[in-house]
């Protein structure tokens, strides 16, 4: 009976960990971004930088920031585009990502 609870216990440390890391980390909110549009393997090998460390203008305003993905760049079949900029908004403590096109 102990042992079952220690797992529950243990489980549920876990995955509030994840949703911590996954919803109010910017990184965390881009992979998730990324793995939702469907693509899981670059979302968990994916490097990104923010635009202004890459040069790009950042006209999101106040509660967004641009990221640009430099590493394992998802590819969209159907536009035949990489989505390589993201937008990672922030409402609250939360946050989540968004594809942005062209920066």
């Amino acid at each position: 009976m102990r042992r079952k609870k220690a797992w529950k216990r243990g489980l549920l440390g876990v995955a509030a960990v994840l949703a911590v890391y996954l919803f109010m980390t910017p990184m965390g909110a881009l992979r998730l971004g990324v793995a939702l549009s469907g693509h899981p393997k670059e979302a968990v090998c994916l490097r990104a930088q923010t635009a202004e460390e890459v040069g790009y203008h950042d006209d999101t305003g106040p509660q967004s920031t641009l990221y640009c993905i430099s590493e394992s760049v998802p590819y969209f079949e159907l536009t035949g585009t990489p989505g390589q900029n993201w937008e990672v908004r922030q409402i609250g403590p939360f946050r989540y990502a968004v594809y942005y096109g062209w920066a």
